[in-house]
């Protein structure tokens, strides 16, 4: 059976900044309260749970533009981790490697066909 992976800090501050705010969890509640107090989010604190933790209850009323730059910043990262993004980054060094090692037989290859050389 596949173990499925614990969501990164980075995956669920990119979640609740895009999918909107359903801080459901202690943890999603620490996030959003660190967005909120941070300046990322627009809200109001509703209420206290007054339990064993101190939970804080958030309206959230949307994105700031600094929230707006941090999600892009976030996206931003997660792209340069990507596969896709290194691949795409050292594909034209690779090709030009390849090419490099053949150019001189493409060249006497021309050559021949063209009948240059004696």
């Amino acid at each position: 059976m596949k173990e499925i992976k614990p969501e990164s800090v980075r995956h669920a501050y990119i979640r609740l900044l895009t999918k909107g705010v359903a801080a459901t969890t202690e943890e999603d509640i620490r996030l959003v309260d660190s967005l909120v107090k941070g300046g990322m989010l627009n809200g109001d604190i509703l209420g206290f749970l007054t339990t064993d933790t101190d939970i804080r209850t958030y309206l959230v009323k949307g994105l700031t533009v600094e929230g707006y730059v941090f999600l892009q910043k976030l996206r931003e990262e997660e792209w340069q981790e990507s596969l896709w993004y290194k691949i795409l980054k050292w594909t034209p060094a690779v090709i030009g490697f390849f090419i490099g090692l053949v150019a001189p037989a493409i060249q006497e290859w021309v050559k021949v066909l063209l009948g240059l050389t004696p």
